[in-house]
């Protein structure tokens, strides 16, 4: 372990299984579409730096979500 991690837990254990809903992960993936399907309503010629961020975020989005499918698909072929 590095020094710079000494001390620090990760951050998957810093929300405790205790505190989590059985309704947070379907929660979790109606804000990631409901993200998906919002429009800036701003000028890429007037924010491009913007709307180029926006693009970047939406294509991580996508690639989680996929992932998380991908996961839930083979952990269910598991059981």
């Amino acid at each position: 372990m590095s020094s710079a991690t000494v001390g620090r837990e990760p951050r998957c254990q810093l929300l405790s299984p205790s505190l989590r809903l059985p309704t947070d992960e379907a929660l979790g993936f109606e804000a990631a579409v409901a993200a998906l399907g919002l429009k800036a309503n701003v000028s890429e010629a007037d924010h491009p730096l913007l709307c180029e961020g926006t693009r970047r975020q939406r294509l991580v989005i996508v690639e989680l979500m996929s992932l998380f499918l991908i996961i839930g698909e083979w952990m269910a072929s598991q059981c």
